[in-house]
Protein backbone atom coordinates (compact mmCIF):
# COMPACT_ATOMS: atom_id res chain seq x y z
CA UNK A 1 0.00 0.00 0.00
CA UNK A 2 1.18 3.95 -1.06
CA UNK A 3 0.83 5.87 1.69
CA UNK A 4 -0.38 9.26 -0.49
CA UNK A 5 0.49 13.11 0.08
CA UNK A 6 -2.96 14.41 0.25
CA UNK A 7 -2.25 17.50 -2.20
CA UNK A 8 -1.84 14.54 -4.67
CA UNK A 9 -4.80 12.23 -3.73
CA UNK A 10 -7.13 13.17 -6.22
CA UNK A 11 -5.20 13.90 -8.85
CA UNK A 12 -4.18 10.09 -8.89
CA UNK A 13 -7.55 8.83 -7.80
CA UNK A 14 -8.98 10.59 -10.97
CA UNK A 15 -6.54 9.54 -13.57
CA UNK A 16 -6.95 5.78 -12.09
CA UNK A 17 -10.30 5.67 -12.33
CA UNK A 18 -10.72 6.91 -15.77
CA UNK A 19 -7.99 4.56 -16.87
CA UNK A 20 -10.07 1.88 -15.03
CA UNK A 21 -7.41 -1.28 -15.64
CA UNK A 22 -7.56 -4.08 -13.03
CA UNK A 23 -3.98 -2.81 -11.78
CA UNK A 24 -5.98 0.64 -11.04
CA UNK A 25 -8.78 -1.24 -8.76
CA UNK A 26 -6.15 -3.31 -7.07
CA UNK A 27 -4.50 -0.05 -6.22
CA UNK A 28 -8.06 0.69 -4.73
CA UNK A 29 -9.06 -2.54 -3.40
CA UNK A 30 -5.18 -2.37 -1.49
CA UNK A 31 -6.62 0.48 0.67
CA UNK A 32 -9.42 -1.46 1.71
CA UNK A 33 -8.20 -3.01 5.62
CA UNK A 34 -9.34 -3.10 8.70
CA UNK A 35 -7.02 -0.48 9.49
CA UNK A 36 -7.98 1.92 6.95
CA UNK A 37 -9.35 5.10 7.89
CA UNK A 38 -13.00 6.25 7.35
CA UNK A 39 -11.94 8.94 4.64
CA UNK A 40 -9.75 6.72 3.15
CA UNK A 41 -13.10 4.22 2.47
CA UNK A 42 -15.02 7.08 1.58
CA UNK A 43 -12.55 7.98 -0.85
CA UNK A 44 -12.03 4.52 -2.20
CA UNK A 45 -15.51 3.77 -2.39
CA UNK A 46 -16.52 6.77 -4.58
CA UNK A 47 -13.46 5.73 -6.49
CA UNK A 48 -14.41 1.94 -7.26
CA UNK A 49 -18.28 2.78 -7.71
CA UNK A 50 -16.79 5.58 -10.66
CA UNK A 51 -14.84 2.25 -12.70
CA UNK A 52 -16.69 1.75 -15.81
CA UNK A 53 -13.92 0.05 -18.08
CA UNK A 54 -14.62 -3.70 -18.33
CA UNK A 55 -11.27 -4.91 -17.38
CA UNK A 56 -11.77 -2.84 -14.10
CA UNK A 57 -15.25 -4.14 -13.94
CA UNK A 58 -13.81 -7.69 -14.20
CA UNK A 59 -11.53 -7.32 -11.42
CA UNK A 60 -14.10 -5.95 -9.33
CA UNK A 61 -15.99 -8.93 -10.17
CA UNK A 62 -12.52 -10.88 -8.74
CA UNK A 63 -12.54 -9.08 -5.63
CA UNK A 64 -16.33 -10.31 -5.04
CA UNK A 65 -15.66 -13.69 -5.23
CA UNK A 66 -12.01 -13.65 -3.74
CA UNK A 67 -11.13 -10.60 -1.60
CA UNK A 68 -11.31 -10.33 2.14
CA UNK A 69 -14.50 -9.70 3.68
CA UNK A 70 -14.49 -5.75 3.20
CA UNK A 71 -13.11 -5.61 -0.30
CA UNK A 72 -16.19 -8.64 -0.90
CA UNK A 73 -18.68 -5.92 0.51
CA UNK A 74 -17.71 -2.98 -1.27
CA UNK A 75 -17.24 -5.06 -4.74
CA UNK A 76 -20.85 -5.96 -3.76
CA UNK A 77 -22.09 -2.45 -3.14
CA UNK A 78 -20.62 -1.50 -6.99
CA UNK A 79 -22.62 -4.48 -8.51
CA UNK A 80 -25.50 -3.12 -6.52
CA UNK A 81 -25.23 0.64 -7.11
CA UNK A 82 -25.00 -0.70 -11.07
CA UNK A 83 -28.19 -2.67 -10.71
CA UNK A 84 -26.26 -5.90 -11.51
CA UNK A 85 -28.24 -8.48 -9.69
CA UNK A 86 -27.27 -11.20 -11.37
CA UNK A 87 -23.72 -11.32 -9.92
CA UNK A 88 -24.42 -10.75 -6.44
CA UNK A 89 -26.83 -13.51 -6.36
CA UNK A 90 -24.34 -15.64 -7.76
CA UNK A 91 -22.06 -14.21 -5.38
CA UNK A 92 -24.79 -15.43 -2.37
CA UNK A 93 -24.95 -19.03 -3.95
CA UNK A 94 -21.00 -19.22 -4.04
CA UNK A 95 -21.43 -18.07 -0.01
CA UNK A 96 -18.97 -14.69 -0.99
CA UNK A 97 -21.44 -12.77 0.42
CA UNK A 98 -24.52 -13.40 2.79
CA UNK A 99 -27.94 -12.08 1.38
CA UNK A 100 -27.53 -9.12 3.83
CA UNK A 101 -25.31 -7.66 2.23
CA UNK A 102 -26.15 -8.36 -1.35
CA UNK A 103 -29.75 -7.05 -1.16
CA UNK A 104 -30.14 -4.98 1.51
CA UNK A 105 -31.30 -1.21 1.06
Amino acid sequence: MTLLKPILLLADVAQRVNQGRATDVDYFMSYLTKESSTQIIKMVDFAISQIKSRNGIERIKHYLFNGTTIQRNYAALYFKRHNQLGILKKAVLQKCIDHETAFSR
